[in-house]
């Protein structure tokens, strides 16, 4: 199986996760935070093999751990790639959507409780205005989805 077809494969069983989560209407709390956790595990894995699918894009061997850790190789071979500049900013930046997504992963393998989602607000021009850090998993699993699609043509011509 292709990297594009993992990752199209993730999203897809996200997005099953998610409508499961729908469909069961919010009656038993700890399924619905079962589905959740689950499905945001699933987009950032989704995530991760589209890292994957950017490092054989751009002929980068070393594993994909990150778009920061990428950006670095491309950089030190003296080229740069638009998407993972992106991809870099939105990893580091508290207020995205990709960062929410990581740290939603992150807290299903974590001890500790997550902090509550704090409203936030960024002038990025890469990102909404106004982004509200609660954001549901189902609207991360949108974002991300689109954001892969609008980059593989790029990929493709890279």
């Amino acid at each position: 199986m292709s990297v594009e077809a993992k990752v199209n494969q993730k999203l897809q069983q996200a997005n099953l996760l998610i409508q499961l989560k729908a469909k069961e209407g919010s009656d038993n709390d700890l399924q619905n935070d079962t589905l959740d956790a689950t499905a945001a595990v699933v987009l950032k894995a989704a995530y991760t093999f589209f890292l994957y699918e950017l490092a054989e894009s751009i002929q980068i061997s070393q594993p994909a751990t990150s778009a920061v850790s990428l950006l670095r190789c491309l950089e030190e071979e003296g080229r740069s790639l638009p998407t993972l500049e992106i991809l870099a900013r939105l990893e580091q930046d508290s207020s995205s959507w990709l960062f929410q997504l990581i740290k939603k992963a992150e807290a299903f393998y974590a001890f500790e409780e997550p902090q509550q989602p704090q409203r936030a607000y960024s002038s990025q021009v890469i990102s909404v205005v106004n982004i509200d850090l609660s954001l549901t998993t189902e609207q991360i699993f949108q974002t991300l989805k689109a954001f892969i699609q609008d980059q593989r043509p790029f990929l493709r011509e890279w």
